[in-house]
């Protein structure tokens, strides 16, 4: 998409920080919660393309347009997948399923257009108005141009969120993405880390290893195929885990149609 449609922006609420070129603001979409970015007129190229991965289920774009004023974009506001967990929530094994599919999807997004969002954190995944999306602040802030510490505007990733293969000094790739993407899956299926319990430095020697199976009644309650999905996610060589993230939300769609994949 080249352009965008001329239409009026949502009013503006409370300012918030700016990303690089954009000016941001609170606002409302549709009865939700969101963020309103404002982008000069010759933005709309970038705009547009922000938007198409928004579509996709990646950074959380639902709508933009362009008026008098310049190019604007509505963003829902996340909750993060982990402070939901952390507060009691656990989704059903086909609501998780759906959840990981969506936010394989986003993953597929980058991964089909050649963009590698950066490493993933499993504070960038996201719940918000019944959505699930990808959100790559640092990507975003990236191509907005922004200036970002050397950090990449963000603290480390713990160990506990870190692929093992990182402790060997390997890149961070998509591959390594997929990996905390099962974590993430994991989580909301059990309700806790596969090496929770365990010191940060015994969960990374541990990580290194086979991830444990889902406790019996967690397991028992699955869609067959659902358990070999995440814990083939979290493998500990890379290319033993799926060689896509296409693959996994094909895998998911499949389980959830009932074409159980073995």
């Amino acid at each position: 998409m080249a352009s965008l449609p001329a239409a009026p922006r949502p009013e503006a609420g409370e300012a918030r920080p700016s990303v690089g070129r954009a000016r941001r603001s609170e606002c409302t979409w549709n009865g939700a919660a969101a963020e309103l970015f404002a982008l000069p007129a010759p933005s709309a190229r970038l705009a547009s393309r922000l938007l198409e991965l928004g579509r996709a289920g990646a950074l959380g774009f639902v709508a933009g347009g362009e008026d008098a004023d310049g190019v604007w974009l509505v963003r829902l506001a996340p909750r993060r997948m982990l402070d939901a967990i952390a507060s009691g929530e656990r989704l059903a094994g086909d609501e998780a399923l759906a959840v990981l599919g969506a936010l394989a999807r986003a993953l597929t997004a980058f991964e089909a257009r050649g963009v590698f969002p950066g490493a993933l954190a499993p504070e960038e995944v996201a719940l918000a108005a019944g959505a699930s999306f990808v959100r790559a602040d640092p990507y975003l802030a990236t191509v907005l141009g922004a200036e970002l510490p050397a950090s990449g505007g963000r603290s480390a990733p713990s160990p506990r969120w870190t692929p093992p293969e990182q402790a060997a000094g390997a890149p961070w790739d998509n591959a390594a993405n997929r990996y905390v993407l099962g974590l993430v899956a994991y989580r909301l299926i059990a309700g806790a880390h596969p090496f929770a319990g365990l010191g940060l430095r015994d969960a990374a020697n541990a990580a290194r290893g086979a991830p444990p199976p889902f406790e019996e009644d967690v397991a028992r309650a699955l869609r067959p195929g659902v358990q070999s999905l995440v814990l083939a996610m979290l493998a500990p060589a890379p290319e033993h885990r799926p060689a896509s993230a296409a693959a996994i939300a094909e895998r998911c769609e499949a389980l959830l149609a009932g074409r159980v994949v073995v």
